[in-house]
């Protein structure tokens, strides 16, 4: 599952978001049915268009008059048991090329609204950025036809912003938010040709994502956080991918990550990661990162000593609800971990394998040495569990880092 495409890496939280999570879209994949709805005061007034990596709203046909918009609003039910933000929250989304200049009351806005029937947009309108709870408030005069809005909440205070200039704020919003939407409108019966893109969503807050300890036991493409877990890799290793290992060893998991940020990821760092699960086509559970951090360094992790025998393991769950293990699999689940396993170099027709006796060789995948190990030679390798499928059979893998991963003995 990969409708999303993610921007860039969230190194801190916009505001003071405990454990905070982050939702972004930028649309890449089209308007996911999965995060997002439409809804249209009058059905075929205005099209909606997400084919060109954005979301391109305009009207179409001419109005009935009163009150018309299309608003494309975020399901909180897809990220959130209950659909409900109950704390602190960031929200913020850009557009560009809006076309609402009159002479008719014409806008461009981003709504929240929350359990008690309280709203807070911020709007623009022809002639200024203003605040909308019921009632006009505040007014910051542009004719800017792109920007963006931002709504947050510290406590029980809503702020609104355009491009980062104070707007208006209350205290009154301590009712859990329940609807975010961004929209086109054409108000008092205005006929003009309106229109305007969307693009680069972004939602944080400390609810999104329930935090687990065992992600591989959720759905593809359920969302999830992990929250203080150690990578076992770092941005260098391997490419698009690092592994991250709970800080007590009962979990290791593959985090796909093809974010710009990634590059300056570090073994060793505590590591907070929002997205969803997947899975490879090896069948090897991952999380598809959205955004993650690494907010501080830890105390390295060291590997788990084994035999041969023991790598991979048995199945762990109910796969796909948990981890396959591999063919012949012994002990417990340990794909995703950090290991080390011993044995003698044996070179087979395309692979190169460690014997250490035990009768259930281990492929040694060789993509980051810079050169294969010699025939023969007995080794000791620090690197991930992981596997490979071959001839429709789950076979045990170590994946060392780097060259400092392979010993000889």
């Amino acid at each position: 599952m990969r409708n999303l495409v993610i921007a860039g890496i969230l190194l801190a939280c916009a505001m003071s978001i405990a454990q905070c999570a982050v939702f972004q879209d930028d649309y890449s994949g089209g308007l996911s049915s999965t995060y997002w709805y439409i809804t249209m005061t009058t059905p075929g007034m205005y099209s909606v268009d997400a084919s060109q990596g954005d979301v391109r709203l305009a009207k179409v046909a001419p109005t009935p008059g009163g009150f018309q918009d299309v608003e494309i609003n975020l399901n909180l039910a897809s990220l959130i048991p209950g659909g409900v933000i109950a704390g602190d929250f960031d929200i913020q989304v850009d557009f560009r090329d809006a076309v609402i200049s009159g002479p008719g009351l014409n806008q461009v806005e981003l709504h929240t609204g929350y359990q008690n029937g309280a709203i807070f947009y911020v709007v623009r309108d022809k002639s200024n950025v203003h605040v909308w709870t019921g009632s006009y408030r505040s007014e910051l005069p542009t004719t800017a036809t792109s920007g963006r809005f931002r709504i947050t909440r510290t406590g029980t205070t809503v702020t609104g912003y355009f491009n980062d200039t104070y707007v208006w704020s209350s205290s009154a919003y301590g009712s859990p938010l329940n609807w975010v939407a961004f929209s086109l409108q054409n108000n008092q019966g205005s006929n003009d040709q309106t229109s305007v893109i969307y693009d680069d969503f972004r939602i944080t807050a400390s609810d999104i994502f329930p935090a687990t300890a065992s992600p591989k036991l959720l759905a593809d493409g359920q969302p999830l956080s992990l929250n203080g877990w150690v990578s076992t890799s770092g941005a260098e290793d391997f490419p698009g991918f690092f592994y991250v290992e709970a800080p007590d060893r009962h979990q290791g998991i593959r985090v796909a990550a093809h974010l710009d940020g990634a590059a300056s990821l570090a073994r060793d760092s505590v590591v907070d990661v929002s997205g969803v699960m997947g899975t490879t086509e090896d069948g090897e559970r991952q999380i598809e990162a959205w955004s993650f951090g690494a907010p501080a360094a830890a105390t390295r992790i060291r590997p788990l000593g084994m035999n041969n025998r023991s790598l991979g393991g048995t199945d762990f769950g109910l796969p796909p609800l948990g981890q396959h293990g591999v063919a012949a699999g012994y002990g417990l689940n340990n794909i995703g971990l950090l290991v080390s396993v011993w044995g003698r170099v044996r070179n087979m027709p395309g692979a190169v394998m460690l014997d250490d006796g035990s009768l259930t060789p281990v492929t040694l995948d060789v993509s980051q040495l810079s050169r294969p190990p010699a025939e023969g030679s007995f080794l000791l390798v620090t690197g991930i569990s992981t596997l490979d499928e071959a001839d429709s059979k789950r076979v045990r893998v170590v994946l060392p880092r780097d060259d400092a991963d392979v010993i000889a003995l």
